[in-house]
């Protein structure tokens, strides 16, 4: 079970991530740049408020320009409405996104810079896919992961050994214990007063 800190801070998170319900309701000012730029591709959401989602996401966590693009955002897409497929809620992918911030992070503190489009998207995917394995009790497995989002990218056992990676970027854990605080992520890692 978790802990009433966790389920505070992960409320806390979900409620930044996702304040507005409807993806038409989002500001542009709001999302990713690049999300801005392609609105177009909202229509490939499966649920209507998972394009602005992923659009605060990945403004606060700090992708680049360079790293978003057509490919990378349908494949982000794809990966929540995989999620969804296996009836996880809104809340629950709000949280999932929450803790993905902040590996994310992490990981483009690490290596950001050198990752392309390609790779950012995939990386972001993955950090997704190690979020819902640490916020839920039961899982997508890996194995599902990789059969419908990265098959034609890595092979399973390559798969793995960016999962330790990326692991190692977050100090071989997956608790949210410590990151830059600003006002849509402090709440990760303050407990409530």
């Amino acid at each position: 079970l978790k802990s009433a800190f966790v389920l505070v801070t992960d409320m806390c998170m979900a409620t930044h991530l996702d304040s507005v319900p409807s993806a038409q309701g989002v500001a542009s000012a709001e999302l990713h740049s690049r999300f801005v730029e392609l609105a177009q591709l909202r229509a490939h959401a499966h649920d209507e408020s998972d394009f602005s989602l992923l659009g605060r996401f990945c403004k606060i966590a700090g992708f680049s320009e360079e790293h978003i693009d057509e490919p990378g955002i349908k494949l982000m897409l794809k990966s929540l409405k995989m999620l969804r497929l296996c009836d996880f809620a809104g809340e629950e992918l709000r949280v999932m996104l929450a803790h993905a911030v902040v590996y994310a992070r992490a990981t483009l503190a690490a290596c950001g810079p050198l990752m392309s489009s390609c790779e950012a998207a995939h990386t972001a995917v993955l950090l997704i896919y190690l979020a819902q394995c640490y916020t839920q009790d039961e899982t997508c497995p890996m194995r599902i992961w990789h059969q419908h989002l990265f098959r034609g990218y890595c092979a399973a056992k390559d798969l793995d050994a960016v999962v330790m990676k990326l692991m190692s970027f977050q100090g071989w854990t997956k608790w949210c214990s410590s990151m830059d605080a600003d006002p849509q992520t402090s709440c990760l890692v303050r407990p409530s007063s």
